[in-house]
């Protein structure tokens, strides 16, 4: 018959409790206490001089912020959070995202603003941007301006800043909380943007100059009307940025831009797209497709279809026996460059290919027939 010594049941029990302390310990490091930010409210100062809200039939366009010298870029990255939150909220007519333009000056902002037919404009300054890590509190100070084009009037201007300490270490004894480090940056300035937000659609009613008429015209006219003058101004701005940003190839020749009331239609000319008989883009249509892609990235609500044309000169080989086939790889390869490397949204887009069958011109001339080998971008308003 065996006996447990008392000797050996002790150092079992030690053993045991020695292996349980351990795993305590281990779960303590795995822990993480998280940094907690208040809830978002207004800016902490705001100044206002205007009288009664418009929001509805105005149209904004959005400029990047002025930066300090060691924070390149966050002053774009800035506007852009304001114009994300923006648009969710969907506040105003029209807005629109100016933030690649380099200038911060606000008279050149203005002429802009008078260009690209805005009501107003919304800029500001970063003027304290501080990463914060383990130990340091990360910070972002800004000033947002809200102006009206034509008068030049600061509708608004408010200041916000927005500290996020990191979460210090804990020691529970047999439980280590461990800190986490100041929240990034980014979430400030999203925090910022949303206080601005706020502030616009909060405030009181404030009237923006010369536009009371304009407002009641538009509600004395119905939703359906306020809906339509929505999508042309919509579009108006879009082929107004278009124009601006391919004015050399409009000049050139190698684009043409048509505006309708209710679509606006980009036509590249086939010999800057691809070689003869090839759906391959070519290195110079890529870079003018990139310019495209600013204006459609910032109207997600339009429905882009991509139309491939050719002349009537037959084709026929093993991998295009038509210029069916033809023209519709063409318009695939300009869609998949928008979609696959400038990032917009597939569910914009469709494709299809015409063939020789939908020409500018009759095919009586090589002039008339190089007008018909295109690619269209045909952009409307849903």
């Amino acid at each position: 018959m065996n006996e447990t010594k008392p000797g050996s049941r002790t150092a079992r029990t030690t053993t045991s409790l020695r292996v349980g302390i351990l795993l305590l310990a281990l779960a303590g490091c795995s822990y993480q206490r998280s940094s907690l930010l208040p809830p978002v409210d207004l800016p902490e100062h705001v100044y206002v001089s205007p009288r009664a809200k418009a929001y509805p039939v105005s149209r904004v366009g959005l400029f990047r912020f002025a930066e300090p010298h060691h924070a390149p870029e966050m002053g774009r990255v800035a506007a852009e959070a304001i114009y994300d939150d923006l648009q969710r909220k969907n506040l105003f007519a029209v807005v629109a995202n100016e933030t690649w333009r380099e200038s911060t000056d606000t008279a050149e902002l203005v002429e802009l603003g008078r260009a690209g037919n805005y009501d107003l404009i919304i800029t500001g300054d970063l003027a304290y941007y501080y990463d914060g890590s383990d130990l340091q509190p990360a910070r972002v100070d800004e000033t947002i301006r809200v102006i009206h084009v034509s008068t030049q009037e600061t509708l608004w201007r408010a200041t916000s800043a927005e500290v996020g300490v990191p979460a210090s270490s804990t020691d529970y004894i047999l439980l280590l909380g461990k800190g986490a480090p100041a929240p990034a940056t980014t979430t400030l300035l999203q925090r910022n943007a949303e206080k601005f937000t706020n502030m616009i659609m909060n405030l009181p009613p404030q009237d923006f100059p010369s536009s009371t008429h304009k407002e009641t015209e538009e509600r004395s006219e119905g939703t359906m009307v306020i809906g339509l003058r929505k999508q042309v101004a919509e579009l108006t701005a879009q082929t107004e940025q278009l124009e601006l940003l391919l004015r050399e190839e409009i000049q050139k020749g190698s684009v043409r831009l048509t505006r309708c009331e209710k679509k606006t239609i980009l036509s590249l000319d086939s010999c800057i797209c691809f070689d003869s008989g090839s759906a391959e883009l070519r290195e110079e249509v890529k870079k003018t497709l990139s310019k495209v892609a600013i204006p459609l990235r910032n109207f997600p609500d339009h429905s882009v279809q991509v139309e491939g044309h050719t002349d009537n000169v037959a084709i026929h080989t093993p991998k295009y026996p038509s210029n069916w086939e033809l023209s519709t790889d063409r318009a695939v390869a300009v869609l998949r460059y928008l979609v696959d490397k400038q990032g917009l949204n597939p569910k914009m887009f469709s494709a299809v290919g015409y063939g020789e069958y939908r020409p500018l011109a009759s095919n009586d001339t090589p002039e008339n027939r190089q007008m018909n080998r295109r690619v269209d971008i045909v952009i409307t308003s849903r």
